[in-house]
């Protein structure tokens, strides 16, 4: 961890270790922060949620909007390169704004709206008119995982803001992959703009996010939902878990998704796949129950 941000990751074998700081995963690490501030009132939660978030608008957000993908601190500049989606800008920054939003709301500082309204709105030209974002500038293409963050960003800054077109906007973007959903209850993860086709693959943690998406905005009364459609869709996240009582380590715990990415992807049980999945399963049961009750600032 630095004084400003958070490591992305770190390696066990310190020689693979590359440092440096993605907006993204810190724009993450300020949502959570702020959610445990919530909780707990401890202040440093909220003194450390200040450094990511000054850090975000003052020197990783560009004149337009958008944000750097990286800071390498110990190169001592940023980064941006469309090698994958993860690495450019990329309207999946669009999310940071609810930790910036969060922030805003508990110091009352409107410095922070105007970083978040500002990046949505760079994030919002990179929707077509059929709802997809394009998440890889190079091709045009479009990636199911940041588009879904993009919505979430935008979904929940339309809310805060009280802007129509960026609830409208999220509702496209639902729409799009909503009315693409696989036979078998899934939904594709990848959109090939030079080959304009679905590349028929899946993964759980991507196809937890559409679920979750269109349950909430359903809830706002956004979204006219087919829950059949939805049980379907929630059934086939369960064809990922993982169940061997003889592998301690895994069982019960949801693959990070097929063997599609590259030649050597393996598969394994994953974190934060999980929890994904756990989590929509959750609100499923919740709407049906006609209890789904939700925080838009801790929930995506």
């Amino acid at each position: 961890m630095k004084d400003k941000s958070v490591l992305c990751r770190f390696y066990y074998k310190t020689e693979a270790f590359t440092p440096r700081l993605c907006a993204f995963d810190a724009g993450m690490c300020l949502k959570s922060l702020l959610n445990l501030y919530r909780q707990t009132h401890k202040k440093t939660y909220l003194k450390f949620s200040k450094k990511i978030a000054d850090w975000l608008t003052h020197e990783m957000q560009k004149r337009d909007g958008s944000l750097y993908a990286r800071d390498l601190f110990d190169q001592k500049r940023l980064q941006d390169n469309d090698d994958q989606w993860s690495s450019q800008s990329g309207s999946f920054h669009a999310k940071n704004a609810i930790g910036l939003l969060n922030l805003a709301f508990l110091t009352a500082d409107p410095a922070y709206i105007e970083s978040a309204d500002k990046l949505c709105q760079w994030a919002l030209e990179m929707q077509q008119k059929d709802g997809r974002f394009v998440t890889n500038t190079k091709d045009g293409s479009t990636f199911l995982q940041p588009h879904c963050y993009s919505i979430e960003g935008i979904l929940c800054t339309g809310v805060f803001l009280r802007k129509k077109s960026y609830l409208r906007s999220a509702v496209k973007g639902v729409e799009w992959i909503m009315n693409r959903q696989l036979p078998n209850g899934g939904f594709p993860a990848y959109y090939s703009q030079p080959k304009r086709k679905f590349m028929i693959k899946e993964s759980a943690d991507m196809s937890a996010q559409v679920i979750r998406l269109a349950l909430i905005v359903s809830e706002l009364e956004e979204l006219k939902l087919d829950l059949s459609n939805l049980e379907k869709a929630v059934k086939r996240l369960f064809d990922f878990q993982w169940i061997c009582r003889e592998d301690r380590r895994a069982h019960g715990g949801f693959l990070a998704g097929p063997a599609w990415f590259e030649s050597n992807y393996e598969q394994h049980a994953n974190a934060w796949v999980t929890m994904f999945v756990l989590q929509t399963a959750q609100m499923y049961i919740r709407k049906r129950q006609n209890r789904l009750k939700f925080n838009l600032f801790s929930l995506v």
